[in-house]
């Protein structure tokens, strides 16, 4: 074979790898886009959770026994991965907080460790979803009425009583009084 159709050859060879090369591209380029895309609709959606986590912790930081609060302390696992730098710090702080309630229920400093080791949760998950939120805002920055305290310690004083009377540790007074209501007149009705 002369050197012009080695030349050829060659360059022929060439082109079909182009061609096939191009071919693949085009068919695989759609679908890799469609990839980048649900890995990246994924990720916003990841994102958005979170942020729904945070302002629920944030929403309810006064009543941290709401259900709801409860409900997103329990939700950290799921949406907070240990394995990524950003959220590291929130898994860990969740952790610190949760041997606390397990483990330190005796303590007398109980309560106010606990409110310490929930604003220093907000504190890290806010900073991990890019707000700046710090732990002094975090504890002076929320409204709980004073009568919501009230009507909850007097819920709470209602259902140990009721309980207490149910499990009868306790008696239920009764008293009995005669009342005389007054004679009203019965009219006769006149056809």
């Amino acid at each position: 074979m002369d050197a012009i159709t080695k030349v050829a050859l060659v360059c022929g060879i060439g082109q079909l790898f182009v061609g096939a090369a191009s071919v693949v591209a085009i068919f695989r380029a759609p679908i890799v886009a469609l990839n980048a895309q649900k890995n990246q609709e994924a990720s916003q959606d990841k994102q958005k959770r979170q942020l729904q986590l945070f302002r629920t912790l944030m929403t309810y930081r006064a009543t941290p026994l709401a259900v709801l609060f409860v409900q997103a302390l329990n939700s950290i696992d799921l949406e907070f991965d240990a394995n990524n730098e950003r959220d590291r710090g929130v898994r860990e702080a969740w952790t610190v907080l949760l041997d606390h309630f397990t483990n330190d229920k005796e303590q007398p400093d109980f309560g106010t460790k606990n409110q310490e080791l929930i604003i220093r949760l907000l504190s890290k998950m806010g900073s991990a979803l890019g707000y700046s939120f710090d732990e002094v805002y975090i504890r002076r920055h929320s409204y709980y009425p004073i009568a919501h305290g009230s009507i909850e310690e007097e819920q709470n004083e209602l259902r140990r009583l009721l309980l207490e009377l149910l499990r009868t540790n306790r008696r239920l007074p009764v008293s009995v009084f005669e009342e005389k209501f007054p004679d009203f007149p019965i009219h006769a009705k006149k056809d």
